[in-house]
């Protein structure tokens, strides 16, 4: 031990060749840990999360462990291994997960400390654009309109009869984080404007006043944000309708019923 220590002694940065390197480990990392966020804002201990977990993920003790990195004010980072990549690569396929409607962000571990905090930031759901123009429901159009909320991963079934017959078309994004839950936008429209409003599957745990991820509205200070309609009218942009499962259709129309159901 001696002898190493003095060796170690006569280092410099210049001595970068006599540094070993092992790209295999980094290979193991990849193919069975994950790196996490769950936005939430309620403290979870390690012991209630790996029970939680386990269970959504029907894995043994065994077959896994979670470690809590760090905590913040609006959630946690968090870091897991799996004892195979089956496992790993089944419930990262499957993200988005909730838990308590807090949202658990999941990304392959990399050899990096830059992006542990900074690309854990996105998650993939499912919306809806209702009260587009018959006449506006074009391929580039929903592509557009989808943009608006996030970026795109698909727009689901490009028939316009069945977009028609239901009200709204269907699509998938990544959704930010950092940005508001995006609740409308007024469509220009010959000559005039028409009010496209937005709903989500599974939407999480969510602020009504700031439309943020991971906080609700008691614990926020800004203000309510607002939509302005057609007639200049204004209305809250963030609340409850802006779930699938909510039959109010906006801000708009709080306290009114009466949405289409899907075919």
């Amino acid at each position: 031990m001696e002898e190493l220590l003095s060796k170690t002694t006569q280092l410099d940065v210049s001595d970068e060749e006599e540094c070993e390197v092992d790209q295999s480990s980094s290979s193991t990392i990849a193919k069975n840990n994950l790196r996490g966020r769950l936005c939430f804002n309620v403290d979870h201990s390690r012991v209630f999360l790996k029970k939680v977990l386990g269970r959504i993920w029907r894995l043994k003790e065994a077959d896994w462990n979670i470690k809590i990195q760090e905590k913040y004010d609006s959630g946690m980072f968090l870091s897991f291994c799996f004892a195979s990549e089956q496992t790993q690569s089944r419930i990262l396929a499957k993200m988005s997960w909730y838990l308590s409607n807090g949202l658990l962000i999941l990304g392959k571990m990399v050899n990096t400390n830059e992006s542990w905090k900074n690309d854990l930031t996105a998650f993939p759901i499912w919306g809806r654009a209702l009260g587009v123009p018959i006449d506006y429901l074009t391929e580039k159009n929903t592509l557009r309109l989808a943009s608006m909320a996030g970026t795109v991963i698909s727009i689901h079934n490009l028939d316009v009869s069945k977009m028609v017959t239901n009200g709204f078309f269907r699509f998938q994004i990544w959704m930010s984080i950092n940005k508001l839950v995006w609740p409308g936008y007024l469509l220009p429209c010959g000559g005039s404007k028409v009010w496209v409003a937005y709903k989500y599957d599974e939407l999480p745990f969510m602020c009504f006043r700031c439309g943020r991820i991971g906080h609700n509205k008691k614990d926020c200070s800004l203000d309510f944000k607002e939509i302005t309609g057609v007639a200049g009218e204004r209305a809250k942009a963030e609340g409850l309708w802006l779930k699938v499962d909510n039959e109010t259709m906006d801000g708009f129309h709080e306290g009114m019923r009466g949405l289409r159901k899907e075919l």
